[in-house]
């Protein structure tokens, strides 16, 4: 069964809303349940069961979405630690922590914001440690 298989069965035109396809389909369907009631015939019952496995399989291909094709997908990539000399000077640790900024942001599981003002201060700390060190001709 096709989609306009599906518009004939449920009794839609192919430009039809999904909300006017829903009411259509609970209408045929709400219809067809009095007919499989006891009190009916069983020719009438057996009629009717067959028209509602058909509604409801109508109704599935009517839900199914299509896929998407030719989607790029999203590729991750992955750092890795390329200098593992120690770092002497400021601006040393300066360009090391530059080039692992975005990877520390995201392996945090806090907000961006919270996570890069935490390391803001966390770089103005090491700084002064450092000059600090400096000063003192450590």
């Amino acid at each position: 069964m096709t989609k306009t298989d599906a518009h004939k069965i449920l009794g839609i035109s192919a430009s039809a809303s999904p909300k006017s396809a829903e009411k259509a389909y609970r209408q045929k369907q709400q219809a067809l349940h009095i007919r499989i009631l006891p009190g009916n015939p069983s020719s009438v019952r057996q009629r009717a069961l067959s028209d509602l496995t058909e509604l409801t399989a109508a109704w599935k291909i009517m839900q199914t979405k299509q896929p998407k094709t030719n989607r790029p997908k999203k590729q991750r990539t992955t750092t890795t630690r390329q200098n593992t000399t120690k770092a002497t000077t400021i601006w040393d640790v300066i360009q090391e922590l530059s080039q692992y900024w975005d990877s520390l942001v995201e392996m945090v599981p806090f907000p961006k914001f919270v996570t890069k003002l935490f390391l803001i201060v966390w770089f103005l700390l090491v700084i002064t440690v450092l000059f600090m060190r400096s000063a003192k001709g450590v």
